[in-house]
């Protein structure tokens, strides 16, 4: 399972050197967005599956009131070990339990949604993020599509990636096979720390469920989304295999239940 990944785990302190972080350039565009549907500081908005923070830190640079939540100890305490003075706030939760105190006017849910793997599991998430979203709100979220996404596989099954750190040399290696009747990707990974003293190796072995836009449509929709429509990848900064999609909550709908308490 991917949530056993060393990476939410023991080597989650590695994470951000691991999976190389373009947060900076694309909340740019992400921010813009949100302007472009009424959204603007100081709002509040939730980062759902928010890891290290980046991206939630990111926006309330921009005046954006923040929460971040997230399923891993290990990540959320490398999030708050990196912010600095008044910032978002972080939560663990579970995304197909999780029930806000109170409303938002936006969420965003990046590269999340691949780790969840099946049909209930996947409702159970997108009525989430509809319950968190205030009526006429909006939600911005990306997951992997599926047929690019096993092109670029088959032509790149391996990824490698050496860094320095201050506990000695890390070495990160993934490798993917396909399992293309059922849209997945079937992932091995190894990291080996390697310092003066010992060397750490751990193992794990994953798999990934890809998306196609018209589950990732009809689920939102019956989610309770509208106006649901997909933005080029690249217009985010994001790789060409993502589906990028902003939807938005339908106007009029009964906000979560747990929306009329206070936080």
């Amino acid at each position: 399972m991917a949530w056993h990944r060393p990476l939410y785990h023991r080597f989650a302190w590695a994470f951000d050197l691991v999976v190389r972080d373009a947060s900076a350039g694309r909340v740019r565009r992400l921010a813009a967005l949100l302007r472009a549907h009424g959204v603007r500081p100081p709002a509040r908005i939730l980062d759902a599956g928010c890891g290290t923070g980046n991206y939630a830190r990111a926006l309330a640079r921009l005046g954006y009131r923040v929460v971040g939540v997230d399923r891993s100890v290990r990540l959320l305490a490398d999030a708050r070990a990196k912010t600095v003075g008044a910032g978002p706030v972080f939560v663990r939760a579970d995304l197909t339990t999780y029930r806000p105190a109170a409303p938002f006017a936006a969420a965003l849910c990046r590269g999340v949604l691949n780790d969840v793997l099946d049909d209930r599991a996947r409702d159970a998430v997108c009525a989430t993020l509809a319950r968190a979203v205030a009526p006429g709100g909006v939600l911005l979220l990306d997951v992997r599509d599926w047929r690019p996404t096993a092109a670029r596989k088959r032509l790149e099954p391996v990824t490698e990636r050496t860094v320095r750190t201050p506990r000695g040399r890390l070495s990160f290696r993934s490798d993917t096979r396909l399992d293309p009747t059922r849209g997945r990707l079937l992932l091995r990974e190894e990291i080996r720390l390697t310092s003066r003293r010992q060397s750490t190796v751990a193992r794990n072995a994953f798999v990934m469920r890809c998306w196609t836009w018209a589950e990732l449509r009809g689920r939102l929709r019956r989610a309770g989304f509208t106006r649901i429509r997909r933005v080029p990848a690249a217009r985010v900064a994001l790789p060409g295999d993502r589906l990028f999609a902003v939807a938005v909550s339908a106007p009029g709908r009964a906000a979560a239940s747990s929306c009329s308490r206070t936080r």
